[in-house]
């Protein structure tokens, strides 16, 4: 019976040494393209992809002082299968208030508006404003309102999901870093269909200040906002796990 146990660690060990050198890594991912587009009268047609900074601001003056950031991720590159966890990571770059802010995380689903937004990236007179009718402004995101609505009265609100909210970002987190995660975040990309992932992060107390975030065009160390994406283990680790506690159990026995 001793043998038959040896035989079977064995094979267990060297089989396990097999299965988690096959077992995906987390994956980073770089944001593939962000924007934000202002609710400003002046500012509506233009479009902001080549900023160093993002900015989400809502701070009740109606659309007038809205502005929304949006942020667009390349799934291709991942194949670990079904995600057990992800983590959306923002930096926070300047004009963040001491007062705690607040950020409502909202994913687009497959085909809804702006969910493959026009960046852009060059410059126009010298202050990254583009007015390229191609490229995503607050006109043409889906996601325009004013008088006295919000983004929940948008034409293409019905295109968004809420993931949940981000709070008690103030400007002490200026050169570091925030986090998002959520099982609604995780299910969101479980249930992604094209590679793609964009996220509208609206703020809900802002108080006349930017909220700017770093962006991918940010000068310096870093980079623009990370989306992490940790594979599910799949259900022969899972097994072989079982398998190990069996074998262990028989031993404590003999």
């Amino acid at each position: 019976m001793q043998n038959t146990q040896k035989l079977l660690i064995t094979a267990l060990l060297a089989t396990g040494s097999l299965v988690t050198s096959a077992v995906a890594a987390p994956l980073t991912l770089e944001v593939a393209a962000d924007n934000w587009v202002s609710g400003s009268t002046d500012f509506q047609d233009k479009h902001y992809g080549g900023w160093y900074k993002v900015t989400s601001e809502s701070d009740g003056a109606y659309d007038l002082k809205d502005r929304i950031p949006f942020f667009r991720f390349d799934l291709s590159s991942y194949t670990g299968g079904t995600i057990a966890d992800a983590e959306l990571e923002l930096f926070p770059y300047e004009q963040f208030s001491s007062t705690p802010q607040e950020f409502i995380i909202y994913g687009i689903i497959d085909g809804g508006a702006s969910e493959n937004f026009g960046e852009g990236a060059t410059t126009t007179a010298g202050n990254n404003i583009e007015t390229d009718p191609s490229l995503q402004t607050w006109n043409n995101s889906g996601y325009a309102y004013g008088g006295t609505d919000s983004l929940s009265d948008s034409a293409s609100f019905g295109d968004l999901v809420d993931l949940g909210t981000l709070s008690g970002v103030t400007d002490d987190d200026i050169g570091s870093s925030v986090s998002f995660s959520s099982t609604a975040l995780d299910a969101f990309l479980n249930n992604d269909g094209n590679n793609i992932a964009t996220f509208l992060v609206y703020n809900t107390n802002g108080t006349g200040t930017f909220n700017g975030f770093r962006s991918k065009e940010s000068p310096g160390a870093g980079t623009g906002t990370t989306l992490t994406l940790v594979p599910e283990p799949s259900s022969f680790v899972l097994l072989l796990g079982g398998f190990s506690l069996w074998i262990a159990a028989i031993r404590r026995r003999s």
